[in-house]
């Protein structure tokens, strides 16, 4: 009999660390699953429901901020927009873009991809953590 492996062993194998990380999202139940994923990773979450709540955020808590997280499309702010206003503040802020749309469409958006990854939704737990965990270690 094959024997399954534990949640906590499994957390174990995946990368994770104690930095804090702004996540914009506009879908809730996307936001409340990431959120929570990172959170069990060991990180602190900033949450933000669209790209004009992260910047807001960001102004007041940016010295905190060790990555930011952005949907692409959101509401009243795109990830990209909110990401531009905040890299004028500080230009090496590290990013990581999610988008559940086809590449087609991100190719034709204002997608800053010289200064950023993108992460395709949906993703798992594993693309997620090793996506953060690249991003910053790559700083």
């Amino acid at each position: 009999m094959k024997r399954l492996e534990s949640k906590q062993s499994i957390d174990v194998l995946l990368p994770g660390g104690t930095e804090t990380i702004l996540l914009a999202e506009d879908e809730e139940l996307v936001r409340g699953l990431t959120q929570q994923m990172l959170e069990q990773a060991g990180y602190r979450v900033l949450v933000a429901r669209d790209g004009l709540e992260a910047f807001q955020m960001y102004q007041t808590h940016g010295h905190e901020v060790d990555l930011l997280l952005f949907d692409v499309v959101m509401p009243n702010l795109s990830g990209p927009d909110a990401y531009m206003r905040i890299a004028q503040i500080r230009p090496d802020v590290p990013i990581l873009f999610v988008s559940g749309f086809a590449s087609d469409f991100l190719k034709k958006s204002t997608l800053p991809l010289q200064h950023s990854t993108l992460l395709r939704k949906p993703y798992s737990i594993r693309e997620l953590r090793q996506s953060v965990r690249d991003q910053l270690d790559a700083r």
